[in-house]
């Protein structure tokens, strides 16, 4: 008898009894979620220099309540802060809301008093129209040496309750204003209103055209003059606003641009759906990359869109889920905005957001760098831990920069400065698998890091930040030069008895010199008895019941409850079809079990219960049994779910001869069987004739069997399940009249196999699985059904070429694929064997 372990996968057809997976990892993309676990959780820990102050502690004597930041630096250490002053309450337009400035000389360590630089206005009474200004964002012209300040001009109505026009003697129409300084900040021009240049209006109020917008806003904090190409020099200041679609309404972001130093200003075409506040920053080779909330809630991060006309016209907007986002304001900025175009520092980006999930309380204000014009976000540290929202960033003096956010709505919003040294930045982006893994099991999880740095990264690790109680060791990094990669495999240990669900997963590369990259995937942990139909994993659990003191009787109800995880990249549909269980358990009775369109990396549990049966407890426990089926498309795979016996009531004692248990027998031994321990410990004993008679011959209960066949093996197996820990299971080589003693079933397809190897040859993409003498090409299914388990490498079987023509082959395996002759010189010339030819046999 030869035992082994293995995994049931995707690759089965039909039924399959309970099964344990072991280690799995599926390939898939990152999945997003915080890094706050990662990185410092105070800002003042080293490396660099960190400080902060609130800007906004005094409330007046006009009881302002601040919020809505916006900054700028002006050259020569002048920086410039302002902020919505909110009268009695922290509403939004159409409050009575003035603009409040402050302003430093020294690159924002000290701050000079707090100044109003837009009034807004409480109406007195009848006839006196109440106005305020809002939402504040900078735009400084340093060819020209003068600064613009954007914002809500509100009479009556704000963003939602505007109408359309764009008149600003309307009081129902939402404005736009901008205040001008040609002396850094000390003095302010008066208003001028841009409403008939910026904001579209060809209907009426009442039947607005196509493209015509109702509610919109300057997006607060900061716009940007370019740097390079035909459009140097332009100024840019983004918009967004709630515009007749022919769908219906939706809110689109465009940009307002200048060529002439503010004199006029021009709209640019709307775009995307779902949009909010953004912003654009130039990128190294002069396109425009616009980053915006997203106020449809459906990304989970930021949309992002491109311009290569200056800001004119951008392209669709496309998700990036890497910058996790809770729908709120961010900000987006060059690291080195005076960096030469094409340069590396012409592609490192600044991004700061509170960077918690869609439904989360808007928290962590992190910054983060990208060295890649924003392809990758590698590097991340934390600028306030807890309650924070809106954040506007800017580089200040020589080595530091500069970020306003808001701690409350009340008067805490501050002012953090910081050196390059603290950003901690190692231009080496990760990519990783999100892991699948079982409770109780190792993932080893591929973390691939490519080195940006402009020299050779030498002494990296990488390793994994895990929740208290898991395990992982580091992997250490090949030397990498410049623009090369390498994968690394990092194992990851979940315990035993670990709830399923989603857990947050960071992966980190740590230079030699304490430099760090890292990137957030999310461990999809599995309960341990989890069975994979298709992608979809079920597993079962009854309630946990004292059976010493309270057992089971004929008719009662043992509680069951079913988790139903999907890894799948589309959406299924997920439904019990048999089961003993309730009647309501199985569709189209009114159970909780199925699930019509469960989305992609979804899950979700559902309960029911089974009526305790005599012949049950002449059993002494229940067997959970049940069928499910997983339909994707037009496909569907049926397997059957066993789980863990529920014991329902104590051992019974005999008298003299000892204590009588229940005894078992599979269908292809006449063995007999006690068990003993309980759940994941449960063992077969085998029993010898006097214990069986000591026993008092109890008659032996069938025990289930599963046959099981390897594609790259003759033999079937009898297995025998005896809990869902495959080190317990009990496996049997079948001659081939025992097969057809049990009716000649249908063998199962089994995956991994404790003791097989799988390798690949680096000519090919193919995986083969080597047990002992034996190796077998694996299908992706076969694959699939391993867990995707990870492979090693092999050096291919040398170079060869045949008697017949000159063609140089480079052999893989038994099987050889001709290379150029570029190839064969990186090869290093090597002297390929000549293998003889025999021509084909004349036709007959």
């Amino acid at each position: 008898m030869t035992s082994f372990r293995i995994a049931f996968g995707a690759a089965f057809a039909g039924t399959v009894m309970l099964a344990s997976l072991g280690a799995a990892a599926l390939p898939a993309a990152a999945h997003a979620s915080t890094l706050a676990a990662s990185i410092p959780s105070d800002p003042t820990d080293p490396p660099g220099t960190f400080h902060e102050e609130n800007l906004v502690p005094d409330q007046t004597n006009q009881n302002f309540f601040y919020r809505i930041p916006a900054l700028a630096y002006l050259g020569d250490n002048v920086v410039v802060a302002a902020i919505d002053g909110r009268p009695d309450n922290w509403n939004d337009a159409p409050n009575p809301n003035s603009i409040v400035m402050r302003r430093s000389t020294d690159g924002g360590v000290t701050w000079g008093e707090q100044t109003v630089i837009a009034a807004g206005h409480k109406s007195t009474g009848p006839g006196d129209q109440q106005f305020g200004y809002s939402d504040p964002s900078f735009v400084y012209d340093a060819e020209a040496n003068k600064l613009f300040m954007f914002s809500v001009y509100s009479k009556n109505q704000g963003f939602g309750g505007s109408s359309y026009g764009n008149d600003d003697a309307d009081p129902n129409v939402i404005s736009a204003s901008v205040i001008e300084s040609s002396d850094g900040g000390l003095t302010w021009s008066a208003p001028r209103y841009l409403t008939k240049e910026i904001k579209t209006f060809n209907g009426t109020k009442e039947q607005p055209a196509i493209g015509d917008v109702k509610g919109f806003f300057a997006s607060s904090g900061e716009g940007i003059q370019l740097k390079y190409g035909e459009h140097a020099g332009r100024l840019i200041q983004q918009y967004a606003g709630i515009v007749n679609a022919a769908s219906g309404e939706t809110i689109q972001a465009w940009s307002v641009y200048s060529d002439d130093h503010g004199v006029t200003w021009h709209k640019g075409e709307n775009v995307g759906w779902g949009m909010d506040e953004n912003k654009t920053v130039e990128l190294s080779d002069g396109t425009l990359m616009m980053n915006s909330r997203d106020s449809s809630r459906s990304t989970g991060g930021r949309w992002v869109a491109y311009s290569t006309d200056g800001g004119v016209t951008y392209s669709e907007p496309k998700p990036d889920t890497t910058l996790v986002d809770p729908v709120n304001n961010a900000s987006i900025t060059r690291l080195f905005p005076n960096a030469a175009q094409g340069s590396a520092d012409a592609k490192k980006l600044l991004f700061t957001n509170t960077a918690v999930p869609v439904g989360s309380p808007r928290a962590d204000v992190t910054a983060r760098v990208s060295c890649d014009d924003g392809k990758t976000w590698p590097v991340a540290r934390l600028i306030h831990a807890g309650q924070s929202q809106y954040s506007t960033a800017t580089r200040l003096n020589d080595g530091f920069i500069g970020v306003y956010y808001e701690v409350t709505a009340v008067n805490d919003s501050r002012f953090a400065r910081f050196d390059d040294a603290w950003l901690n930045v190692l231009c080496a982006p990760l990519t990783a698998q999100s892991p699948t893994v079982k409770a109780g099991g190792t993932a080893t999880v591929a973390v691939t890091i490519t080195n940006q740095e402009a020299t050779a990264l030498r002494g990296a690790t990488i390793a994994a930040t895990v929740p208290a109680g898991w395990s992982s060791q580091p992997a250490a990094v090949p030397d990498l030069a410049p623009g090369a990669s390498a994968t690394l495999n990092v194992p990851i240990t979940v315990p035993a008895g670990t709830a399923g669900g989603a857990t947050p997963v960071t992966f980190v590369a740590t230079s030699a010199a304490g430099t760090q990259s890292m990137v957030a995937a999310s461990a999809l942990v599995l309960a341990a008895d989890s069975v994979n139909i298709d992608g979809v994993w079920v597993a079962g659990v009854a309630e946990q019941r004292d059976v010493e003191a309270t057992p089971y009787a004929e008719g009662d109800q043992v509680k069951y409850t079913f988790s139903v995880t999907s890894t799948n990249a589309e959406e299924v549909s997920v439904e019990p079809t048999a089961g003993n269980f309730a009647a309501n358990f199985v569709p189209p009775a009114a159970g909780n079990c199925r699930y019509r369109s469960l989305g992609a990396g979804k899950g979700y549990v559902c309960s029911t219960t089974h009526t305790v049966t005599a012949e049950d407890l002449a059993r002494g426990f229940f067997e959970p049994r049940s069928t499910w089926k997983v339909t994707r498309g037009t496909a569907s795979t049926t397997l059957e779910v066993r789980g863990a016996q529920v014991p329902l009531k104590a051992a019974d004692s005999g008298s003299g001869g000892g204590t009588v248990e229940p005894v078992y027998k599979t269908a292809t031994s006449d063995v007999l069987y006690r068990l003993t321990g309980t759940g994941a410990e449960t063992r077969p004993v085998a029993l010898t004739f006097a214990e069986w008679a000591e026993m008092g011959y109890p008659a032996p209960r069938a025990f289930r069997s599963a046959y099981v066949k390897y594609p790259w093996a003759d033999a079937i197996y009898a297995v025998t399940f005896w809990n869902a820990a495959p080190a317990s299971w009990t496996w049997q080589q079948l001659t081939w009249q025992e097969w057809l003693d049990a009716s000649a079933p249908t063998p199962y397809a089994p995956g991994w196999i404790e003791g097989t190897t799988l390798f690949k040859y680096p000519t090919s993409d193919e995986i083969f699985a080597q047990l002992g003498d034996k190796v077998h090409k694996l299908t992706w299914n076969e694959w699939s059904a391993m867990g995707f388990r990870p492979f090693e490498n092999r050096a291919n079987g040398g170079y060869v070429k045949t008697a017949a023509n000159d063609t140089i082959y480079k052999l893989t395996g038994s099987a050889g694929s001709p290379i150029t002759f570029a190839q064969w010189i990186a090869a290093g010339l090597p002297t390929p064997r000549v293998v003889a030819t025999t021509p084909p046999a004349p036709p007959a």
